[in-house]
C-alpha cells in the first residue's frame, strides 16, 4: 500500500536567481555562448581595424590674426557699434570649417598630383580623411596654430602650407563681412540723419518766415560772411525760401527779386544752358569731396606710393578734366553777360536796401536762430560722418574701413615632419580583446540576471521552495537502442510484460444477491466474487458504487443467472519500449532507473495513502509523460497493480510512448462520451504487463476538460481505485489546457515535472498558484 504524505505548507518560489560575485562568475561561465561570439567579434574588429590604422605624419604652421580697430578719423562725430569678434575657439572653428571645405582641398589635391597620390587613389575617400585628421587650435588671443596630416612628409608639409595661407584669406573674408554689417549699419544711419537735417531745416525755414525782423538780420550777417562752403550754402538756399515770403509782404521788394531771379537764368543760358549749369556745379561738388578724401589720406601718413592715395588722386584728375570739358556760350555772349551782371549787381543792392527798412530782431530771436544753427551743423556734421563711413566700407573690399590692412601674418611656415605619428596596432588589438571580454561578461551576467529557465539541479533546490523527489538523466535514442540482451530479458522477467491476449471481465449476478425486505420484492443483490467471472474481481466497498445499477435491475424484475460486466481488461502482447528516457526498459540496471525506483518507493511503503497520482507540468515537452511511464513501470515491477490513464486527448503522447494501438471506440474520451450519452456498456481497461495497465486516450484532437469534470469519468475512477493499487494520469501542459486543474481535485498527490533549459521559474509558480499546496507533493527535474 501507499505511504500517506504529510500536507505541504505554501511554496515560495524565488522571483529570480541571487546576485553574487560567485553567481556571476558562474553564470559568465554558463553563458559560454554569449561570452565566446562576443569575444570573437571583439577580437575581429580590433583586428581589422589595427590592420587599417597606418602611420601618419604630421606638419603644423603658425599664423597672427589681429582684431580689427575702426580708423579714429572715421568715427569723428558718429557712434558706431561696438561688436566685438568671437572668441579664439570660435573663431578657430569657423576659419576651420571655411578652410576644410571640400572645393578648396579639391582644388589643391588636383593642382599636384604628384604629391597627392592618395587622393588620385582613393578619391573623396582620402579627402574624408584629410578633414578629419587637419585641425586649427588658438595657441594665444591672436596667434592660431594649424595642422596638417598626411600619408607621407611632403603631403603633410604642403597641407599645412596650404592650410596657413587659407586661414589667413578665410580671415580677411570674416573681416569683409563685418565691414558689410558696418556698412550697412552706416547707410542706414547716414539715411536716419539726412532725415531728421531735412526736417530741422524746414523748421528753421518756418521760424525765419514768421520772424522778418530775424530773416532781415540773418541775411544782413550773411552778406558780410567772408567764409563759403557747404554749410554756408545750405543756409543761404534757407535764407533765400524765407526771403520769398518776406518779398509777398513788400510788392516793390517782390519785383526786385523776381527780376534778380530772372537774370540769373539769364546769366545760366549765357554759360551753355541749364542743364550745363547743373552738370557743372555737380562736378564742382564731386571735386571738392575728391579733394577733400585725398587730402585726409595724405594727413594719415600715407605716401603717393600708397595704393589708395593714387586711387584719389586718379579720382581728382578724372573730375578735373571732365570740368574743363563744360565751355562756355559762344558768340558775343560776354557783352551780354556783363550787362546782364552788372544789372544783377543793382538788383541785389536794392533787394538789400528794401530788407534793411524792415525791423531789426530781439536778442532773444538772434539766440533761437543760433541754437539751430547749432544744431544744423551737428546733424551736418553726422550726416557727412556716416557718408564717409559707407563710402570707406566699400572701398577696397571693404578694409578700407580699418586702421590698418595687414591683419594677418604667417609667423612660421610649414615644418618639415621628421618622424610618422600614429597609433600601435598591438596596442589597439589588445585594448579590443579586452573590451570585447568586459562586453561579454557583462552580457552573459545580463543575460543570466534576466533569464528564468533552470538549468541544474542545485538552482531546483535553491529557487524551488518544492521538494525534490528525483533527477532523471539523460538518454539519447542511441544510447536506448544500445541496451543488450541480457539487459532486456532483466526487464521482462522484472515487470512481466505480457506476452498473450485475453480478457478478464469484473462485476456481478444479479440471483446470488441476498434477498430481503417485505411485499415479496427482492433485496440488492451482492457483488460476484473472483470464482463467478475471472481472476480480478471488485472488492467490497464497490458495492456501494454499483447499487444503482443493481437495484435497477431488481426492480425491474430482471434477476437471472447472466453476469453483469462491469469493466473488460484485455491483455495484449506487448514487449519492452524502448523508447529514450524509459530507463527500467532499456537500461534497468542504470542511475536513471535507480532514480524512477527512488521515486516510485515514496508511494509504496506505508499501510495506507496516496492512490491517484497526477504528473501536472507547465510547458509543452517538459517530460510528464515520460516520468509518468517510469512511475507507473516502477511501480509494476514492486508487484503494485498500477494503472496508466492518458488524459492527453489527441496527443496520445503517452499511448504512442509504451507502443498500445488501442482498438476503436475504446479510448477515454469515446469511453466517457458513450457513457454520458446514456450507454450501460462496460469499461475497457489494456493490460499490458502482469501488474501494469492503461487506458489510451481518444485518437483525435479532442477537448478533455468537459469530459474530465463529468460523473462519467468519477464512476471510472472510483471503479478503478477498487481494482489497481496505484493510478498514474498524464495530463496536458497547464499552459495549453487547465485539464490539471481538474484532475488535480480528484487526485490524492500532484507530481510536478520540470525541465532543464525548458521550464522556468514563472511556469512553475503559475502551476502552484493554480493548484491546492497541499497536494503537490514534490518535483521531478528532467535533465533530457
Amino acid at each position: 500500500m501507499l505511504r500517506a504524505m504529510p500536507a505541504q505548507p505554501s511554496f515560495t518560489i524565488a522571483e529570480a536567481r541571487p546576485f553574487t560575485v560567485f553567481e556571476a562568475i558562474r553564470q559568465t561561465f554558463a553563458r559560454f555562448y554569449v561570452l565566446i561570439p562576443v569575444c570573437l567579434a571583439g577580437a575581429a574588429g580590433t583586428y581589422v581595424l589595427a590592420k587599417r590604422m597606418q602611420p601618419s605624419w604630421s606638419s603644423t604652421a603658425t599664423v597672427r590674426l589681429l582684431p580689427p580697430t575702426v580708423r579714429p578719423q572715421m568715427e569723428t562725430g558718429v557712434q558706431l557699434p561696438r561688436e566685438e569678434m568671437p572668441d579664439p575657439d570660435t573663431l578657430a572653428n569657423t576659419l576651420q570649417e571655411l578652410v576644410l571645405a571640400a572645393e578648396g582641398l579639391t582644388k589643391l589635391m588636383a593642382s599636384k598630383p604628384a604629391i597627392f597620390e592618395e587622393y588620385a587613389a582613393q578619391g573623396e575617400k582620402h579627402l574624408l580623411w584629410v578633414r578629419s585628421r587637419s585641425r586649427i587650435q588658438s595657441r594665444s588671443q591672436n596667434v592660431f596654430v594649424v595642422e596638417a596630416w598626411g600619408r607621407n612628409s611632403d603631403e603633410a608639409e604642403e597641407l599645412a602650407r596650404y592650410m596657413a595661407r587659407a586661414t589667413m584669406d578665410a580671415y580677411k573674408k570674416v573681416l569683409r563681412d563685418r565691414a558689410e554689417t558696418l556698412a550697412k549699419f552706416t547707410r542706414d544711419q547716414a539715411q536716419q540723419a539726412n532725415k531728421e537735417l531735412t526736417e530741422h531745416e524746414e523748421a528753421m525755414v518756418g521760424f525765419l518766415r514768421a520772424n522778418p525782423a530775424l530773416l532781415v538780420s540773418a541775411m544782413d550777417r550773411d552778406r558780410r560772411l567772408a567764409t563759403s562752403g557747404p554749410d554756408r550754402m545750405r543756409v543761404q538756399a534757407m535764407l533765400k525760401r524765407a526771403g520769398g515770403a518776406l518779398a509777398a509782404k513788400d510788392p516793390a521788394l517782390k519785383s526786385l527779386m523776381e527780376e534778380r531771379d530772372r537774370l540769373n537764368a539769364e546769366l545760366r543760358s549765357l554759360r551753355g544752358g541749364d542743364n550745363q549749369a547743373s552738370a557743372g556745379a555737380a562736378k564742382l561738388s564731386e571735386l571738392q569731396e575728391a579733394k577733400r578724401h585725398l587730402s585726409q589720406l595724405r594727413s594719415e601718413g600715407r605716401g603717393d606710393a600708397d595704393p589708395a592715395v593714387k586711387l584719389a588722386q586718379k579720382q581728382v584728375d578724372r573730375i578735373e578734366a571732365e570740368l574743363k570739358q563744360i565751355k562756355p556760350g559762344e558768340g558775343g555772349t560776354s557783352a551780354v553777360e556783363a550787362k546782364a551782371r552788372a544789372r544783377l549787381k543793382e538788383i541785389e543792392a536794392k533787394i538789400q536796401k528794401g530788407i534793411a527798412k524792415q525791423p531789426q530782431s530781439s536778442p532773444r530771436l538772434e539766440a533761437q536762430w543760433g541754437e539751430m544753427l547749432r544744431k544744423q551743423g551737428l546733424l551736418v556734421k553726422r550726416f557727412e560722418g556716416f557718408n564717409r563711413l559707407a563710402n570707406a566700407a566699400s572701398f577696397d573690399n571693404g578694409l578700407g574701413l580699418f586702421e590698418t590692412k595687414d591683419l594677418t601674418a604667417l609667423v612660421a611656415d610649414a615644418s618639415e615632419p621628421k618622424a610618422p605619428k600614429g597609433v600601435r596596432p598591438k596596442l589597439v588589438f589588445a585594448i579590443g580583446v579586452f573590451l570585447s571580454l568586459l562586453l561579454g561578461i557583462g552580457l552573459a551576467v545580463l543575460v543570466g540576471r534576466l533569464d528564468r529557465k533552470l538549468y541544474s539541479t542545485a538552482e531546483v533546490r535553491a529557487l524551488v521552495g518544492i521538494p525534490l523527489l528525483a533527477e532523471l538523466p539523460r538518454q539519447s535514442s542511441r544510447e536506448a537502442l544500445a541496451s543488450s540482451d541480457e539487459e532486456r530479458v532483466t526487464t521482462d522477467q522484472l515487470i512481466s510484460w505480457s506476452k498473450k491476449e485475453e480478457v478478464t471481465e469484473v462485476g456481478f449476478k444479479p440471483s446470488d444477491a441476498p434477498r430481503g425486505g417485505g411485499g415479496g420484492q427482492p433485496a440488492v443483490a451482492g457483488l460476484l466474487g473472483e470464482g463467478n467471472l475471472g481472476r480480478l474481481a471488485l472488492p467490497p466497498h464497490q458495492e456501494t458504487g454499483l447499487q444503482a445499477m443493481q437495484t435497477s435491475i431488481v426492480l425491474g424484475g430482471l434477476l437471472s443467472d447472466e453476469p453483469v460486466v462491469t469493466m473488460q481488461i484485455r491483455s495484449v502482447v506487448a514487449s519492452p519500449p524502448l523508447a529514450p528516457g524509459l530507463f527500467l526498459a532499456t537500461a534497468p540496471r542504470g542511475l536513471g532507473a535507480d532514480q524512477v525506483r527512488l521515486l516510485a518507493g515514496r508511494f509504496t511503503d506505508g499501510a495506507s495513502g496516496s492512490r491517484m497520482l497526477l504528473v501536472a507540468g507547465w510547458e509543452p515537452r517538459s517530460g510528464r509523460t515520460t516520468v509518468a511511464a517510469n512511475l507507473a513501470m516502477a511501480l509494476a515491477e514492486a508487484r503494485r497493480r498500477a494503472l496508466l490513464v492518458d488524459s492527453c486527448g489527441g496527443d496520445a503522447s503517452l499511448t504512442r510512448l509504451l507502443g498500445l494501438r488501442p482498438e476503436e471506440k475504446t479510448g477515454l474520451y469515446e469511453q466517457l462520451s458513450a457513457r454520458m450519452s446514456g450507454e450501460q456498456s462496460a469499461w475497457t481497461v489494456y493490460r499490458i504487463a502482469e501488474s501494469l495497465s492503461m487506458i489510451p486516450s481518444s485518437s483525435q484532437q479532442t477537448p478533455m476538460g468537459p469530459m474530465l469534470s463529468s460523473v462519467a469519468f468519477g464512476d471510472l475512477m472510483e471503479q478503478c481505485r477498487g481494482i489497481f493499487d496505484v493510478i498514474v494520469i498524464d495530463s496536458r501542459p497547464l499552459s495549453e489546457a487547465s485539464d490539471a486543474v481538474i484532475l488535480h481535485s480528484k487526485a490524492d498527490a500532484v507530481i510536478a515535472v520540470m525541465r532543464r533549459r525548458k521550464s522556468r521559474l514563472d511556469g512553475l509558480r503559475q502551476l502552484v498558484d493554480q493548484m491546492d499546496d497541499r497536494r503537490i507533493v514534490g518535483t521531478v527535474f528532467n535533465l533530457a
